[in-house]
């Protein structure tokens, strides 16, 4: 897996997570999104997420990446996307509001 490295507990409990470290902590990502990253064992950035992360973080930059297949490109897009929306629920802004139809 992309971003591979550490590992959980062997029955995958939140408090054998807990316990690992992991190195996407110092991306700022939501709280939620680090402990789904532990729990899938992805603990360890890769060399393009290390690069490229810090600038997707940011509102107002874009970026482009070119890497071989397996680096971890789409983890570089997706993560900032899930953690503001993430963060936007737990702020409870209408635009977090699920809505049932």
């Amino acid at each position: 897996a992309a971003g591979g490295g550490g590992g959980g507990g062997v029955d995958g409990s939140s408090s054998d997570v807990a316990t690992i470290s992991n190195d996407f902590e110092a991306f700022d990502l939501h709280p939620d999104l680090i402990d789904g990253l532990s729990r899938a064992s992805i603990t360890k950035p890769t060399p393009v997420q290390k690069a490229a992360l810090p600038r997707t973080m940011t509102d107002s930059t874009s970026v482009a990446v070119q890497s071989f297949t397996g680096s971890g490109k789409t983890h570089i897009f997706l993560l900032p996307i899930l953690s503001k929306a993430l963060d936007t629920v737990d702020q409870k802004r209408p635009e977090g509001e699920i809505v049932q139809h």
